[in-house]
């Protein structure tokens, strides 16, 4: 992720010299769009605690991978909502008892424990930008998300988020993204009762890379 906004900026640096002079690519193809996109994420551990022989434990949702349907109105500046649907798996980390004779990582991943869904409202809005060519758009909003285990009832959490996408017109009002975004939840996507009672629950940070192709009208 952090490769990505390097190079956005580099490249935001770049055309800003004409690109500060220049009109927004694509408004004359009207104000509101249409998308669809898809994601995957990285999520900070949501429950930290020891095993049964004393090794530190860090649970954490393992790379939600995501669709995404979205619509925004505006040209310059936009407002969108976002909702984004799919599937995560389970991961856990841990470093290893010296008492067991080993030493190193641990790492145990399960596929496909929850179902995500993620509902976003957002107002971003361009800073670079060159006539015919590619823009840069930042973006800050707020979101819900819900996470459901194994057909039990979600556990619903809101947070923030914010974000860079690199806008691309391809053909005619087709518009292609690479987006970027780093979220924060202040609340765990696990319940309590999910997690031993001498694990601690912890706020989560999330980053996402994504693409997404809109159609403006």
């Amino acid at each position: 992720m952090r490769s990505l906004l390097g190079w956005l900026g580099v490249l935001g640096g770049i055309l800003s010299v004409e690109g500060r002079a220049q009109t927004n690519p694509g408004e004359s193809h009207g104000r509101w769009a249409v998308g669809i996109s898809r994601s995957v994420s990285s999520l900070s551990p949501g429950s930290v605690g020891p095993s049964e022989d004393g090794v530190e434990i860090a649970w954490a949702p393992d790379r939600p991978s995501l669709w995404g349907l979205a619509a925004g109105y505006g040209t310059r500046m936009r407002v969108s909502i976002t909702a984004r649907f799919g599937k995560a798996g389970l991961g856990a980390r841990g470093e290893t008892s010296e008492e067991t004779g080993a030493s190193g990582r641990v790492l145990i991943v399960s596929e496909g424990v929850y179902d995500v869904l993620t509902v976003g409202v957002t107002v971003s809005r361009h800073v670079l930008r060159l006539r015919g060519g590619p823009a840069l758009r930042s973006s800050l909003g707020a979101g819900i998300e819900s996470w459901s285990a194994l057909g039990e009832s979600p556990r619903t959490i809101a947070g923030l988020q914010g974000g860079l996408a690199l806008d691309v017109a391809i053909v005619g009002p087709f518009l292609a993204a690479l987006e970027g975004e780093l979220g924060f939840t202040p609340a765990s996507p696990f319940k309590r009762e999910e997690m031993p009672a001498n694990y601690r629950l912890r706020s989560t940070w999330r980053r996402t890379l994504g693409g997404a192709i809109y159609w403006r009208f």
